[in-house]
Parts: C-alpha cells; sequence; structure tokens
C-alpha cells in the first residue's frame, strides 16, 4: 500500500480523529443547511420579492455558518485549542453569509432582468469569491496556529466540489408531479450527503495538515 498520494502521506491521517471531526461536522453543516434550505423554500413558495428572497437567503446562510463553525470549533478543541471557538463561529458566519449573498446573486440579479451576459459575467467573477469567502477567514485565524494555514483554502475548494453536486442529485429523481415528502426527502439525503463529504474531506485535509505538525511555532508568525 503506497504511504503517500500525490505527496499526501496517508500516515498523518487516521481514521479514528477522522471519524471524529466527521461525526461532528456533518450533523453540524447538515442542520446548518436546513436553515437556508427551509427559508428559501418558505420565501419562494410565498412568492416573496426577489430582493426579499436574497436578504433572507443571506441572513439564513449566517445562521448555517454558525452551526457549522460551532461544531468546526468543538471538533478542534481536540487539534488545535488555542485557536479562539467565539472567533471561528463568528467568521464562519460571515463567510457564509458571504458565499450566499455571492452564490445568490446571478439568480437575484436575472430576476431583477439583467442581461443573460451581466448574469453570466457576475457568475464568473462570483465564483472564485465564493470560494474564498468561507475558507479564507478561517485560514486568517488558522495562521497562528498552524504552518502554512492557507492550505486550508484548497482543502475547502476540493471538500465543496465533491461535495456540492450531492445537492443537486435528487433533481432528477423528482419532478413536479412528485409528492412534497418525497421532494423533501430526497434533497434532505442530498444534504446531509453533501453535508458529511465536505466534513471528511475537511477533517483528511486538517488531519494532514497537523501530521508531523500539530501547532506552528510562534517563531513562524503571521502568514506561514
Amino acid at each position: 500500500m503506497p504511504s503517500s498520494i500525490c505527496g499526501v502521506r496517508l500516515a498523518s491521517i487516521s481514521s479514528r480523529p477522522l471519524l471524529r471531526w466527521t461525526l461532528i461536522v456533518g450533523p453540524g453543516e447538515s442542520l446548518g443547511f436546513a436553515v437556508p434550505a427551509a427559508v428559501g423554500a418558505i420565501f419562494v413558495t410565498s412568492g416573496a420579492p426577489a430582493l426579499v428572497l436574497y436578504m433572507a437567503i443571506v441572513v439564513a446562510g449566517a445562521c448555517e455558518g454558525a452551526v457549522l463553525g460551532a461544531s468546526q470549533a468543538y471538533a478542534l478543541r481536540s487539534h488545535l485549542p488555542a485557536v479562539e471557538g467565539g472567533r471561528w463561529v463568528a467568521y464562519t458566519a460571515l463567510g457564509a453569509a458571504g458565499a450566499w449573498a455571492l452564490g445568490m446573486l446571478p439568480s437575484t440579479l436575472h430576476d431583477f432582468g439583467a442581461p443573460l451576459a451581466v448574469t453570466i459575467a457576475t457568475g464568473i467573477v462570483a465564483a472564485p469569491l465564493l470560494v474564498l469567502s468561507l475558507a479564507g477567514p478561517q485560514a486568517h485565524l488558522l495562521r497562528n496556529h498552524l504552518a502554512r494555514a492557507w492550505r486550508w483554502v484548497p482543502i475547502n475548494v476540493l471538500a465543496w466540489a465533491v461535495a456540492l453536486p450531492l445537492t443537486f442529485i435528487p433533481g432528477i429523481f423528482v419532478g413536479e408531479d412528485s409528492s412534497t415528502a418525497t421532494i423533501v426527502v430526497a434533497f434532505g439525503l442530498g444534504g446531509v450527503g453533501m453535508a458529511f463529504i465536505a466534513a471528511a474531506v475537511t477533517g483528511a485535509g486538517l488531519l494532514w495538515m497537523l501530521g508531523g505538525n500539530p501547532q506552528a511555532d510562534p517563531a513562524d508568525g503571521p502568514g506561514t
């Protein structure tokens, strides 16, 4: 069995800590994601104006981030106890709100009658910013506790690139003639699958970052 894949030492990713992280963060993201999902469903079915829907989803996204951040902060205690849990939750909530704001922007502009070219251009510009909005603030907090903390950003990019498609898969199997219960269950399962896969990938990434260097040397200074 190979000891590394693409330079990642498999020995630094032990199953027990990974399982613990996944079982804490997975339910946290599942619960958090339920907030914007429920808010979106309520506001869309009620025929809310585009701007109202946009603002409601951004606020709900902050709630999702707070729940996700709380679960991650709790799981981080075993690895980086010096990381301030309150700041981690606050940064994650703000980052998630920013991610939802950027993610909803193209469709909101479309609802306001923006030309297709403007909508597409907005999506292209917003995509990299969306990726940075959640993991960037977290990496900023990690930089004083972990060497090369910037690696947390590409780890999250990979995690969400793998996990997010699961939220779209249920749409293949449900249609307008499907019952409300079927739709709720299908997309609910998709959301839970997304949450646990994202948790597993970020957990593996964190353990890889910690491997051989549990905490950054203070002499390294910020940004190492």
